[in-house]
């Protein structure tokens, strides 16, 4: 499966990775933000299939919900593997810290 589907120029993969930044804002986080990606990418995945053409029967419907959970997924676990990034990055520059009594930088 890959996610390369563009409606009007915009990938969808992006338009769910926004929504589910501004559901940040609002102060969700934790299971419940990853609760959140999965309803958000299955609606928008739903729609998605839906614009292609209405499924006929339950394989389509089937595979669009599936399209749809796995793009919340998608969106959810690149927000967590770009935060680890970060840290890891953070981390990677420990610089030394010196213990500076007072006495001996004044005499």
């Amino acid at each position: 499966m890959n996610f390369d589907q563009v409606i009007n120029g915009v990938p969808l993969i992006f338009v769910v990775m926004g929504l589910v930044e501004l559901v940040k804002v609002f102060g969700i986080q934790g299971k419940a933000l990853t609760a959140t990606s999965f309803g958000i990418g299955l609606v928008i995945g739903l729609l998605y299939q839906i614009s292609l053409g209405m499924p006929a029967n339950y394989a389509g419907w089937f595979g669009a919900a599936l399209f749809g959970l796995a793009l919340g997924l998608v969106a959810s676990k690149v927000y967590d593997a770009i935060g680890s990034a970060m840290v890891g990055k953070v981390n990677l520059y420990e610089f030394p810290v010196e213990d500076v009594d007072d006495n001996e930088a004044a005499g």
